[in-house]
């Protein structure tokens, strides 16, 4: 699995938690990252940076970033990292546009780093929780560290509509501060920031479990694949006990769950077995699914459960935005001439 590949999650000390200690063990990790691209601009095609903040998952230099509000980094010229004042190159593995992850390779690994841990065993923390922001803020030389509490797990912002559950956080992403780490008090990893919500004094987080499966897919074709199912889901209150429950809106036609006997009004209580409440819990149950897996839907109809056995199907156009997130703090400025590269020619 792939969480073997990434660094060991190590916890602090007791006596050494806290904002100070998760700051000094995660700077080492964090650097900014800079892409050289092309954007349309009034007057025609022009060249500019995307500046984000950057972290190392690993000890072969491999990074987690921000891929960019339209995949910028898929369509850099050049990529390159930042630490100690030093410029590094760096290739990239893949990115994906709807979560707006990127995962790089570094040419030449820079002394001193120590990865962060991308641990699938870590339990989500409850909301509420401190969290700790790590950034590489713009025009700042070095790493940067914040501090809020994580405010909530949602698959939705309004009408945007993510592919999983995003964590919110009551840190705000800055110029240059995508990309960032957060982490909670005992040092673990909570997710990388990607969604920038300034008028709310917040910014969404992919969380750790998510980063996974991202980076499995990147590492192994360069893009994420999401798998969908024929069918349309609404959430509502069921009208007797006020719950919130999912429930079948629309059916593909000629489709695997129209031959299965699933029906429109059917409301889905478990996915393989994971109880489904809310709409994000069944975007998270489906984004954890794989393309040909076999899902075991356990669905309520007039009143007794009905179990069906559906595929996951690949998606016509996979790794497409369905609805754009919340804007995201991009930070594309004038070009100059990138630094000398500490990796060599």
């Amino acid at each position: 699995m792939l969480a073997a590949a990434t660094a060991p999650a190590v916890l602090l000390p007791a006596a050494d938690r806290g904002v100070p200690a998760v700051f000094r063990a995660t700077a080492p990790a964090v650097v900014r990252v800079q892409a050289a691209i092309q954007s349309d601009t009034p007057s025609g095609r022009a060249p500019t940076r995307l500046i984000c903040t950057g972290v190392f998952i690993d000890k072969s230099g491999r990074l987690l970033t921000f891929a960019g509000e339209h995949n910028e980094v898929a369509r850099a010229s050049r990529i390159w990292f930042e630490k100690d004042g030093l410029p590094y190159l760096a290739q990239l593995i893949g990115s994906d546009p709807r979560s707006k992850i990127a995962l790089l390779q570094a040419v030449k690994l820079p002394p001193g780093f120590e990865p962060v841990a991308v641990d699938a065993a870590i339990e989500r923390p409850p909301i509420g929780s401190t969290v700790v922001a790590v950034t590489a803020p713009l025009s700042i030389d070095d790493p940067s560290p914040a501090t809020g509490v994580l405010a909530g797990y949602e698959s939705n912002f309004g009408e945007n509509v993510f592919p999983f559950s995003y964590a919110r956080v009551t840190i705000p992403s800055g110029d240059a501060e995508s990309g960032s780490p957060v982490l909670d008090l005992d040092g673990r990893l909570v997710g990388i920031s990607v969604a920038s919500l300034p008028q709310y004094g917040s910014s969404y987080l992919v969380p750790t479990r998510a980063l996974l499966r991202l980076i499995e897919d990147l590492e192994a074709g360069g893009r994420m694949n999401y798998p969908t199912l024929p069918i349309e889901c609404d959430e509502h209150a069921d009208t007797r006990t006020l719950a919130r429950q999912v429930v079948i809106a629309k059916i593909a036609p000629d489709s695997a769950a129209s031959r299965a006997g699933i029906q429109v009004g059917d409301t889905i209580r478990r996915i393989d077995g994971v109880n489904i409440r809310r709409l994000h819990d069944y975007r998270d149950a489906l984004f954890h699914a794989r393309a040909g897996q076999y899902l075991q839907l356990e669905v309520e109809r007039d009143a007794r459960l009905v179990t069906f056995q559906l595929p996951a199907e690949a998606p016509v156009q996979e790794s497409a935005p369905l609805t754009a997130p919340p804007p995201l703090t991009t930070s594309p400025t004038p070009p100059t001439p990138p630094p000398g590269d500490a990796s060599g020619p």
